[in-house]
């Protein structure tokens, strides 16, 4: 193999030229080669020591030689006698090259994936994942080996790294999750936990990324984990009540874009931070099941504690702040206590009309509404079809969407603002999507017939609240079946429904109103009493009771234009035009 030199000296080669030589000189490399050549150590003490644009390894899938020298080290280590390695004063030249290659690889694969989203995904998919599990596979080698490995006289922190490297990993679990339960990761993980207690909280913010809900029900440690992130939140909360904000600088995934924020940090036992964003994403994923929601809310003072956090955070820490409350409000016993803070849901109202976090605040009053009253709940016949889907299954629910007009139903269906991540897995991401989670709620409380569609193989049994809603209804699984069969079924499943709805309600027990002489005061009064969003009744203002019974006729013969139409409107997202369309059609419809 021909070596490449460089000398890393060089007062005149910027940072950009030095990090493509140094993966010049690393990449072909074996690792026997490694361990003999001088100027390898100087490449990866470069980029160790350096913060370098991350980009570039991306571009030159660098991730591939840092994932193949971690599994070669692992198997070069096994070789030798653990009694050997672990002689503080032993003189193995072999022994101390080998620990500064591996501290060197996975401090750099930890500072790459802190700086760069893409290259976090790129490296776990490659082999990275596996190759870090290997090290924690082997309870003795993890004992008696790597938590007291040494070379030149200092801790090579190597299991820090690994467990620091791995929860890296688990914010993007969902396109590995399959990955994440072959390799048993959940079990490596709290035993990691019960033998390294300074790794816990890194164990467990870990766990709450990649749980899925069965092992959830059956996993005894996770009222343990909540409790643990709970006593983090509260040192934060602490800090936030005395102004002593730690706020550093960090990469993020917000929307599905990567954004560079600053947000307040914590330290940990091992001397490590977290961002206090980490511990609120561990709670917001739990709290996906409705069991353990209680238990986040009301424990350990964290009602408090995230109210504190709440009127003192800046923006992307608001924002996370308010995501969890939208996904605790879910819960009728916390919307009912949300309900009785006057000053905390008068916060939410100020905050409605900000465009960043305003959608967030009107879920979360949408829901503390619903604790609080009676839903007037009555069933209409007509030929309407909503489809609710994530983004996964997108180019699908457009194909049914296709054949369901064909036979003559009219389809409302969000065709731009989809929930959820092309990323995750269907069944995972509908269930965590708040949109989602109010759309499916909303149908259920209204008594609205729900045809589940199965878009995720083996997903038949369905867990927390989405298990809830859709009981024992029949699913037609388009994993199962061709799609024209699946469309039989469908088509037919919906008539039945149809049918049944006729006979609960015939029409001539229904009577138009008119409301044509309405003036602008009463459509406002009319807005006021539904709660309605304001933002809708600004946008007709002056308004008078033709406008709408047009936009009820809208509604009626072009739904799909009629919610484009108040989807453009500033401030007004799906529950308000849920709210607004129900309102309306009550209004012409049901009395």
């Amino acid at each position: 193999m021909e070596i490449v030199e460089y000398d890393f000296t060089n007062t005149n080669d910027d940072i950009t030229l030095k990090t493509n030589k140094a993966i010049a000189i690393l990449f072909p490399m074996k690792l026997d080669h490694l361990i003999e050549n001088q100027n390898s150590t100087e490449a990866l003490n470069f980029l160790r020591k350096n913060l370098i644009d991350y980009e570039i390894f991306c571009e030159k899938n660098f991730g591939n030689f840092l994932a193949r020298t971690l599994i070669e080290l692992f198997k070069k280590l096994q070789t030798f006698k653990l009694t050997t390695l672990n002689d503080h004063n032993s003189s193995s030249e072999n022994k101390s090259r080998l620990l500064f290659i591996l501290n060197s690889c996975l401090l750099i694969v930890n500072l790459s994936c802190l700086n760069s989203v893409k290259f976090t995904k790129q490296f776990s998919i490659n082999n990275g994942l596996e190759a870090h599990f290997m090290f924690l596979r082997e309870q003795e080698f993890f004992l008696e080996f790597l938590s007291v490995a040494f070379f030149d006289d200092t801790p090579c922190n190597i299991i820090e790294l690994i467990v620091s490297n791995i929860y890296i990993f688990s914010k993007n679990s969902e396109e590995l999750s399959d990955k994440w339960v072959e390799l048993d990761a959940v079990s490596l993980l709290i035993n990691v936990a019960k033998l390294k207690p300074s790794l816990k909280l890194d164990a467990h913010l870990t766990i709450t990324n990649i749980v899925t809900d069965k092992q959830i029900e059956n996993l005894t440690e996770i009222h343990g984990i909540i409790e643990h992130i709970q006593k983090k939140i509260d040192e934060a909360a602490k800090s936030f009540q005395e102004m002593g904000f730690d706020r550093a600088p960090r990469q993020i995934i917000d929307d599905e874009q990567i954004i560079n924020v600053e947000v307040h940090c914590v330290k940990e036992e091992n001397g490590s931070v977290s961002s206090l964003l980490v511990y609120f994403n561990g709670l917001y994923k739990l709290s996906v099941n409705d069991k353990l929601r209680s238990d986040i809310y009301f424990g350990n003072n964290f009602r408090d504690n995230l109210k504190i956090i709440l009127f003192d955070s800046n923006e992307i820490e608001k924002k996370h702040a308010l995501k969890l409350y939208a996904q605790l409000s879910f819960n009728k016993n916390i919307s009912t206590d949300l309900s009785l803070d006057e000053k905390l849901t008068t916060y939410f109202k100020s905050l409605v009309d900000n465009n960043s976090i305003g959608s967030l605040c009107e879920q979360i009053l949408w829901n503390i509404s619903q604790s609080t009253r009676n839903l007037d709940i009555g069933v209409k016949n007509g030929e309407h079809v909503m489809i609710s889907y994530n983004s996964s299954s997108r180019d699908l629910c457009m194909r049914i969407k296709s054949k369901l007009e064909l036979i003559g139903l009219k389809v409302w269906i969000d065709v731009e603002n989809i929930h959820g991540s092309s990323l995750d897995s269907m069944a995972k991401a509908y269930r965590q999507s708040i949109n989602c989670q109010s759309e499916a709620l909303y149908a259920y409380r209204l008594n609205k017939p729900i045809i589940p569609l199965i878009m995720q193989k083996s997903y038949e049994n369905v867990k927390g609240w989405l298990g809830i809603i859709i009981g024992d209804k029949i699913f037609v699984n388009f994993t199962k079946y061709d799609f024209d069969e699946c469309m039989k079924r469908l088509s037919g499943e919906i008539r039945n429904l149809s049918v049944e709805e006729n006979k609960e309600i015939p029409k001539d027990e229904i009577e138009k109103i008119s409301v044509e002489n309405w003036d602008d005061a009463k459509c406002k009064e009319w807005f006021d009493q539904n709660g309605l969003n304001m933002n809708i009744y600004k946008k007709f203002n002056p308004c008078n009771g033709i406008m709408l019974q047009q936009l009820y006729e809208m509604r009626c013969d072009a739904p799909e234009f009629f919610y484009h139409t108040l989807n453009s409107f500033e401030g007004v997202d799906m529950t308000s035009i849920l709210n607004f369309t129900y309102s309306l059609k009550k209004l012409f419809d049901f009395k």
